[in-house]
């Protein structure tokens, strides 16, 4: 079946790509999603992987595991691939491909080493909300790409749209969650970062194109994307707030008897 994006896959272009994964807030949960992979998994998928940057933490802290990033944006994956030419000691267990998470069975079966391949881990980091309307097919598709016991994990929209009724509140929310993940002893040289990090962030947010994007993100139903992982068989392991923008959802794949 084949759907189309249900974000603006041309909004995710070469320029995008520059800036997508560079927001300091991935500093934060990329770190968060590396500490709930557990023990030595041997195959990692970054469902969404956009230009990559989480694909390579990935890389870089799994090193024994084959790694493979998949993505509907041939600009994305171009920024990727360039990457990935720079890193020699990477390239024999990283890989990048063409993916669209609502149709991964039909795209990884055209491309050679992928059509069998099941993962021990799939990460979708703000990647799901592009899918609101094919939710249950695009978890169907991570789901049948898991091996038994295998894990999910899920940082994504925990509500879309902006208003200006509530932009000022909702910089300071951030402004002091970020300010408490850096002040971690006395001294304002943290305090100062954070608040570096957060208007360099609100910068790049509030630029042309992507404050029309962020705009008109399509509606995201977590609750909903949740019911869909434990009807499929999935068990819940987390399933937690991360400030008022993302929710983290961790699911394990059922053994059959």
């Amino acid at each position: 079946m084949d759907y189309l994006f249900c974000g603006d896959v041309n909004f995710f272009d070469a320029s995008t790509a520059k800036t997508y994964n560079d927001f300091p807030t991935s500093l934060y949960y990329d770190e968060l999603i590396l500490q709930l992979i557990h023990g030595n998994p041997r195959r990692i998928l970054d469902a969404g992987c956009g230009a990559g940057a989480f694909t390579f933490k990935l890389s870089e802290r799994f090193r024994d595991a084959d790694v493979v990033g998949c993505d509907e944006s041939e600009d994305m994956l171009t920024a990727a691939r360039a990457k990935l030419a720079a890193r020699a000691d990477m390239r024999l267990k990283l890989r990048f491909d063409y993916g669209r998470i609502q149709n991964l069975a039909d795209d990884f079966a055209a491309i050679p080493g992928l059509g069998g391949m099941n993962f021990d881990v799939i990460v979708a980091l703000r990647a799901l909300h592009h899918c609101a309307d094919c939710m249950t097919d695009a978890i169907q598709q991570l789901y049948d790409k898991l091996q038994p016991g295998g894990r999910i994990l899920i940082l994504d929209l925990k509500r879309t749209g902006s208003s200006s009724s509530s932009r000022f509140r909702r910089w300071i929310t951030d402004f002091l969650y970020k300010s408490a993940v850096y002040i971690k002893g006395p001294g304002w040289f943290h305090f100062r970062q954070a608040r570096r990090d957060l208007l360099r962030e609100k910068e790049v947010y509030t630029s042309s194109g992507w404050a029309e994007h962020l705009a008109h993100e399509p509606q995201f139903d977590w609750r909903s994307m949740k019911t869909i992982l434990e009807q499929i068989g999935m068990n819940i392991l987390q399933c937690r707030s991360c400030n008022y923008k993302f929710i983290l959802i961790v699911a394990e794949k059922r053994y059959h008897c």
